[in-house]
Formats: C-alpha cells, structure tokens, sequence
C-alpha cells in the first residue's frame, strides 16, 4: 500500500477550502448559517431558495464567493433546474447540503394533552389528507412564508430529486458529499415542538439518506445525516439580525429541556457540516449525528405537555385523581417547566401560533432567567400595589361616602329642615344617577386616550369632593337636587375609569382580588361611614349650623383634600408608568400583552370603534342586565339605616348597627375573589351568592322579629355587591380587546345597570316589611340567575368554537375575539 500524507493540523483536516458547494434554504436560518460557514472557510458556495430578495440579502451579508440561484425543490422539474444553473456555471459539486425544510400545524387545537377526548379530536380532525402534501400556511395557521408550501415534497421529495440529480457533477469530486439536515423530530415523540406531518416527513428524511448512502456507494458519494435540536431559524422564531432570532414560547422552552438548557448556536451545527465536508470526515458515510445539546435524553412520552403537579413527586408515579389528571396546560407545568420555563407566571397555552411570533418578548426581558423573571414581577406588582391601591382605597372610600352620605343625613333631619316629603328624599337619593349614568361612558372613552389616566381620575375626585361639600349649603329641596345631579357627573369618572384603569395593570390571576379590595373598601366606608356621619351629627347646632350639614363639610372637604395629594402619585399606563423602571415598564406590558395580546401600549383602535364594538356585543348587555339586577339588588344600602331602623333602636344605635353587616361582607368578598384568581371560577360563586340572596330577602320580607331580621341584614351587602365583583371581573377578562371596547363596556354595565338604583328607590315607601321592595329585588335576583346562565351557555359555546376548525375560530371571532387571542390560545375561563 502506497504510503500516505498523514496530517493532524487543523487547517487540513478541516479545509473546505476551494470546495463547491450548494446549500438549499440557503438564504435564512440554519441554511444561511451553513453557507456562511462554507464561505468565510474559502468555499464557493450557491444558495437556493424561492425567495430570490432574501437569497440576495443573504448573499450580501455573508460576502465572499456566495452566488443565488433561485428555484423550488418542491417538484422534480423545480430540483432540475436548479441543477442545471448550476451545471452552467461548474463542471463539478463537492458538496450537497439539503437544509430546506417547512413545517405544517394541527387544523385543530387541544388544550389538553392529557385529555382523551380532546386528544382523539386532535388526531381525527387535526390532519386532511393533503396535509401530509400542502401546509396551508393561510392567515390562521402560523407561517415563515407568504404562500403556500409543501411539506412531503419539500422535505423529502426535495431531498431525493436534488440529490439524484447532481450525481453527474457529484462524481467529478475527489470526494463527494452529501448532508442531509434533518431533525430530532424524525427520531422521537415530541409533541411540544413538531406537528405529526413535520415529523413524519423528517423521520422519512432519515432514511432516505441511509437508502441513499446504500446506493450512491459505487460513486464514492458520502450521504450522512445531522438532527439538529431547537435552533434560532424562522421555523422557530422571528429575525432580528444576522443569525439572530427572537425564539417562540414552545421553541424557547424546548430548548431549556435539553441538558445544556438553552438553543444552540449557529457555529454549533456549522461546525458538523464542515466535519462531514472535510477530510476529516472523510470516513464518515451513512452516519446519523445529532446535534441537540443532549434534547433527546429528556424526550418522554410527557416531553412537552405540562402534567399534574405531582406525576414527578417522590413516591407517586401515577396519578389517580380526576382533577389531577384533567388539570390543563394553564394550571398544571411538568417539573422541568417549573424549574427552567418560569411559565408558573406567564401562562401560555402551547398550540397553534407560539406567544412570542404574535407577542414579541422585549429586548430587556430576554435575558432573564425564570427566577429573576419572577422576582421582576413580585417586586413590580408589590410596587403596583402600593401605590395604586391605597389612592384607590381612600378615593373609593370617599365616593361612597360622599354618594351615601344623603341616607344617613336623613335620620338626623334633614327631610324636616328642607320641608321634603318620602318621595322627595326618594327623588333626591336618584336624581344623582341622571348625572352619574349617561357621563360614565363618554369619561370612559375619553379617558383611553389620555396620557395620564390617574392624574384625571385624582381630579375628578378633587371636583366632586367640591360638589359634595356644597351640599352643605343648600337652602331648598330643589338646590339639593341641582347638587345631587352636579354630584353624579363628577362622581362618573370615579368608578369606572378606576376599574379600566386596575384592568390595564393586573391579569385575569391578579384583578379579581384588587376589585374585591375595592369593595371592601366600599363595605368599610358604608360600615364606618354611619361611625363618621355619628361623629359629625355631633356637632349638630355648632355655629348654629345643622348636624347634617356639617357631614358635607367635613367629608366633602377631606375629598378634595386627598384628591390633590392623590393626583402627585397616581401612575399612567404601565407603559408609561414613571414609577417603574425601563425594564419594569417592559415587563408589565408583556405579560398582559401575552395573555390577551396587544393592549394599551401597542394596539391601534379608535374610541368609536371600541364603542360600535361594546354597542353590538351581546354578552356586555347580558352582563349589563345582570348588572342592572345586582345593582337593583344592592338598593338595600341606599336605604340601609332606614332598614336597620325599623328593628326599634335610636339614632345612634342604628347608625351604628350598620356597621356588622359591611364588615361580614368585606371579609367574605375576600375569600371569594381569592378563589375565584386561584381556580379561575366565577359562575359557581355569583349562583351560590344569589341562593344565599332569596334566602336573606324573603326572610326580610316575612318577619319583623330581631334574630332573623337583622341576620337577613347581615346577608344583605354581601349577596348585593359580591356578585358585582365578579361581572367586573368577567367583563374586563372575556371583553379585555381592542381596550377601548373594554373601556366602553365597564362603563356601560356600571352606567346602564346602574339605572336600577333609580326605580328601585323608589320601592322603599311601605316600612317596615318593605314588601314591594324585598318582593322585587326577589325576582331581580332569580332574573339575574337566568340570564347569567345563558351567558354561561353562550360563552361555553364559543370555547368549543376557539377549540374547533378554522371556520369555528371565525364564528367565535364575529363574537368578539380577536384574531391575536385565538392565536394566543385565549378562551372565556371562569364558566
């Protein structure tokens, strides 16, 4: 045997050095990469692609001796020709690289992976038969490209043809390569990362190079194969540079289930390419190589789906339990997501188009590890909460005050002073709502196009404190209901813009327990309020001035002076939130933005479209009339120590035997909205409050004993107003886009359904069983019950839409979703 060279330097074992090469899909991703790879090395290098702008982008971008030749290896005719260009151009090929590839999503979403059911709907509605040929990359599946692609012919046939076809130039190299770039698709189970027909076709990939290698040996052709894992690509992700990519949700937790925890870098699968096209791979052949930073010894039968919380628990293996096995992937993360994904934060269902194609993750936050990702957000919204809730906890406080404070000056006289008759003070007590109501919509409205919504509000306050203490001036029935009304329309900005503005803060987790903090907030002013107006009566003939006016002075007085100093804290939009920092600011538009897609700081709506939105919605008119019946319902408190009045005791007694019962409220809305954020319910918990109501109105109705009379009282603001919570919040979750429909439609259910503190004030003239009154607001909450059913019904209808086909998805969008929530994964939770 002749004796020969014999070399260890790197420069030779590694050279591709003068080296003809065609890379197809050349022009992004891993392809691009590869060609880059080929040329800084000193190869000649031709890209192939269908996008002949990208081939030059890239072309010019890599430099060296980079050609284009744009052509299609979908079709056998397509793979010809592009031969042929380069049979034009050259006599010989040393290298192959087939690198094209295209990937197809499921036709239908499951959102449980564990759920039998859902899963057999997946695997028979999921695939058509020309799936397996044609991606249909239309507008509602995900797409790197514009149009129609193949996926069977594109990552198999391609391959074939391409290869078949440069055998004549192939076999004019001193040693000819083939490398086919499959992927670790084709080898394992994952379902995290690759549709059915993606890995079908790769796992077809691999064996044809084996076939191949068999076959091409008798030419000398080397044929091996490389499996990457999760690389930066458009398959997984969106550029933002050269080889840079900003990785989707499901790539980005795939890659941190591989033991080097992360996605792997251009120069790491460039590296095996130029080993397999050098010398020193030159007694490779017919080899599989995978390059997935050790991803295949974490696949599992469970690799991307999140499980119960204890399947990895020590000792429990399995799980027995229905609610364990049927929790969905929004509750329930596998270990390895818990530890590495910090998806216990930002919950995002992994199906259809990933978060992070629809909602880019800002620059800032990329680099954050899941832990600092939840010390960010820990620190931001404690940050949130000090400073928002208590200005809201005093205003609230004070609006209630200010708005009630009318009932409690009726016990010390001031029917008698201003020569007002029963309908008179029922007049008074709603002729503040024929302000308060028609205003709340248009402050609504304006308000989402003002910078600093907090500042407004604070204002406001500072107004209707003003108001409020005029109140203390009037000399005649009609001036206290010029007051009353002049009071509603400053009060309208107050409640809902306070509710818009928590909404574009806190997410569906997070809202339900500040709205319940609010009325607490309001059971305490009502509870205290009597302890307070107590204190001012008596000051009653001081200065020669009534005990009733002076609770205007005082309450009035200390609004406007809290609304000043309010106005110097309230924060803006999150977005433009100065007391976060830059990264904050970023991170608290993103994890809303990801739950229901672009809000505030990024969507474009126009305030009359977010009102035509709210106008034609029927679900907000559904809750609208709920509303309108929990409001009937929460009559009672306007007239609450008249009520109180009736069990026989003084003045003072009675002032302030209605504190017990606002205190039991405040505690129950406690509990209630921790469990409703904790388990996503909301259904269950307004029904079980409006049984707890007819128990408490119908005992009201019927006895005037002491026990069961003031324990129907004690019920009372708690059937009324928790319930009220909830519709806030279910409005605000299943209505939260465009955001100024959301704004429109808390203003209409506020405004609209607070039409029935008008009419039913008017019920509380035959004391002391009040029938008419108790009677009614009865049959308010059995009509609330109804329609609160049917809108369960409906809503449940529409997630069966979002779950099904693609024209299901667009009956649930001609309902009210947007097209970034159904990419999203967005469904009605709580019902």
């Amino acid at each position: 045997m002749a004796q020969q060279h014999v070399s260890f330097k790197i420069e030779e074992l590694f050279s591709v050095k003068n080296k003809v090469v065609v890379v197809t899909g050349g022009g992004s991703g891993l392809g691009k990469a590869i060609a880059e790879g080929f040329a800084v090395n000193g190869a000649k290098v031709y890209i192939s692609g269908r996008r002949g702008e990208v081939l030059e982008a890239a072309a010019k971008e890599i430099g060296g001796d980079v050609h284009v030749i744009q052509g299609d290896v979908q079709t056998k005719e397509g793979c010809e020709k592009i031969v042929e260009a380069v049979k034009s151009q050259e006599t010989h090929i040393d290298t192959l690289i087939n690198c094209a590839g295209v990937n197809s999503p499921w036709r239908v979403k499951a959102n449980d992976h564990n759920d039998a059911d859902q899963v057999e709907n997946l695997l028979v509605n999921g695939l058509i038969e020309e799936d397996f040929n044609r991606s249909n990359q239309s507008e509602w599946m995900q797409s790197f490209e514009t149009y129609q692609t193949l996926i069977i012919p594109v990552n198999v046939n391609g391959v074939y043809f391409l290869t078949v076809n440069f055998i004549s130039l192939l076999r004019k190299s001193a040693d000819p390569n083939v490398c086919v770039i499959s992927s670790i698709a084709g080898l394992s189970n994952q379902r995290s990362v690759a549709s059915l027909t993606y890995s079908v076709s790769k796992a077809a990939t691999i064996q044809l190079a084996k076939l191949l290698a068999g076959r091409l040996h008798p030419m000398k052709i080397r044929v091996n194969t490389i499996c990457p894992g999760i690389f930066p690509s458009e398959m997984t992700g969106v550029t933002s540079g050269k080889h840079e990519y900003n990785l989707n949700h499901q790539a980005e937790k795939a890659a941190l289930r591989s033991t080097a925890g992360r996605p792997g870098r251009p120069e790491e699968i460039v590296a095996p390419v130029l080993l397999l096209s050098s010398p020193g791979g030159g007694y490779m052949n017919c080899a599989l190589l995978t390059v997935d930073g050790g991803r295949l010894m974490g696949v599992s039968i469970n690799d991307g789906i999140r499980m119960p919380e204890n399947t990895y628990t020590a000792g429990q293996r399995y799980t027995t339990t229905k609610q364990a096995t049927n929790n969905n992937m929004a509750t329930a993360l596998s270990a390895d997501d818990d530890l590495k994904s910090g998806a216990d934060h930002i919950e995002v269902e992994d199906y259809g188009k990933q978060v992070n194609d629809i909602i880019v993750k800002p620059e800032s936050l990329r680099h954050l590890s899941a832990d600092e990702l939840k010390s960010l957000e820990t620190k931001m919204v404690r940050k949130i909460d000090m400073v928002i809730m208590p200005i809201m906890a005093v205003l609230y406080i004070l609006n209630y005050v200010d708005r009630s404070a009318l009932a409690a000056a009726k016990v010390y006289g001031i029917m008698e002073d201003l020569n007002m008759s029963t309908q008179d003070f029922a007049t008074a007590i709603s002729i503040l709502f024929a302000g308060y109501i028609p205003f709340q919509i248009p402050s609504n409205l304006i308000m989402t196009k003002i910078p600093r919504p907090g500042f407004y509000i604070c204002s406001a306050a500072t107004i209707w404190g003003t108001v409020s203490g005029c109140t203390a001036a009037v000399k005649s029935y009609h001036g206290l209901l010029a007051i009353r009304v002049m009071l509603g329309v400053t009060e309208a900005v107050f409640f809902p813009g306070v509710i818009y503005l928590m909404s574009a803060w806190y997410t569906k987790n997070e809202l339900g327990k500040r709205l319940a903090f609010l009325f607490i907030c309001q059971m305490l002013g009502s509870a205290f309020g009597g302890f307070v107006a107590a204190a001012c009566l008596t000051l009653d003939g001081r200065y020669g001035i009534a005990g009733w006016r002076w609770l205007f002075i005082v309450e009035g007085v200390t609004t406007v002076g809290c609304g000043l100093i309010s106005a110097m804290f309230m924060p803006e939009y999150p977005h433009k939130a100065r007391l976060l920092k830059p990264v904050e600011r970023d991170y608290a538009v993103w994890r809303l933005e990801v739950e229901a897609g672009a809000g505030e700081a990024h969507e474009e709506s126009t305030v009359f479209n977010g009102f035509k939105l709210a106008i034609l919605d029927p679900k907000i008119w559904a809750l609208v009339w709920c509303m309108g019946m929990s409001q009937a319902m929460g009559g009672t408190t306007s007239f609450f120590p008249s009520i109180v009045e009736t069990l026989g005791y003084n003045r003072n007694i009675t002032l302030l035997l209605t504190a017990p019962p606002y205190v039991l409220a405040s505690i129950v809305f406690w509990f209630i909205s921790y469990f409703s954020d904790r388990k996503n319910i909301i259904y269950p918990i307004i029904t079980s409050a409006l049984a707890v109501s007819v128990v408490a109105y119908v005992v009201a109705m019927s006895t005037l004993e002491m026990g069961p009379r003031y324990f129907a009282m004690m019920l009372m603001p708690t059937v009324c107003a928790g319930p009220q919570i909830l519709l806030y919040k279910t409005l605000n979750i299943h209505m939260a886009r465009p955001y100024p429909k959301r704004a429109a439609g808390v203003a209409m259910i506020n405004a609209i359904g607070g039409i029935s503190n008008v009419w039913v004030s008017y019920l509380f003239y035959d004391p002391p069983h009040y029938y008419a009154a108790f009677g009614a607001i009865l049959g308010c909450a059995i009509s609330f019950f109804i329609v609160i059913t049917g809108y369960l019904m409906h809503v449940r209808k529409m997630n069966k839409c979002l779950s099904g086909t693609p024209e299901d998805q667009l009956r649930a969008m001609k309902g009210g979703v947007t097209q970034q929530q159904v990419d999203l994964g967005w469904r009605y939770v709580g019902y």
